[in-house]
């Protein structure tokens, strides 16, 4: 469930067209990634007021999905496109890399 969520998240992220909503996302990003904490699974945690924050933005996704004509990737579409790309690893791996990454 929270897999399919994040691809699905992802997916919507990629198919952006506007800058000022990537500069939103940024900004947003940053901001919870300065409450970050690792808990004991040495797995991230966020402070409660990161998603205050996040709520008080009011960013409307379902708007902003109409507004960019937002088309869900399907599965088998992805599948072709990781085969095209010869994408071997798993999704946690390329996410761990995009994060050491900076």
């Amino acid at each position: 469930m929270l897999e399919s969520r994040k691809y699905s998240i992802i997916e919507w992220i990629i198919s952006v067209a506007d800058e000022k909503v990537i500069d939103t996302l940024q900004s947003i990003k940053e901001h919870i990634e300065s409450q970050k904490v690792i808990d004991s699974n040495r797995q991230y945690v966020y402070s409660t007021s990161a998603y205050k924050d996040i709520q008080s933005r009011k960013v409307n996704l379902e708007q902003l999905k109409k507004e960019q004509k937002y088309k869900p990737t399907s599965g088998e579409e992805l599948t072709l496109i990781a085969e095209e790309a010869n994408i071997e690893q798993s999704i946690e791996v390329l996410l761990a890399d995009l994060k050491a990454m900076g």
